[in-house]
Formats: structure tokens, sequence, C-alpha cells
């Protein structure tokens, strides 16, 4: 909650209750995604392809 409250606003601004639902909902979309952009994509690489225990080695790009 305490990331919510800095990422998107610490008060609700609509009145009605089910536009305040929506609008937490899409604040804790924009907040996932922003948190998404900033994980480290992995993707497997040959570097150690002739090595005899690699199978499966995996490199944060």
């Amino acid at each position: 909650m305490y990331r919510y409250k800095t990422l998107v606003s610490n008060r609700l601004s609509l009145r009605c209750h089910d536009a305040q639902v929506a609008e937490m909902l899409i604040g804790v979309k924009i907040m996932n995604k922003v948190i998404g952009l900033g994980m480290p994509v992995r993707q497997e690489t040959d570097y150690l392809a002739g090595a005899p225990d690699t199978k499966g080695t995996e490199a944060i790009i």
C-alpha cells in the first residue's frame, strides 16, 4: 500500500464508490507495469556451450 500511495496518489479523487474502485484498479495496473519494466530479462546463452555441466545456463541481460 505504501508503494501505491507514493507512486499513484495519497487519496482517491472520485466520489462514487464504483469509480473509486476503478481508479484503484487502474493505479495498481500502472504500478505493476512500472515494476515490470524494471525487471531484468533472462535469456539463454551459449557462452559455456562447450562445458560439460552447463545445461540450462541462463544469463541476465
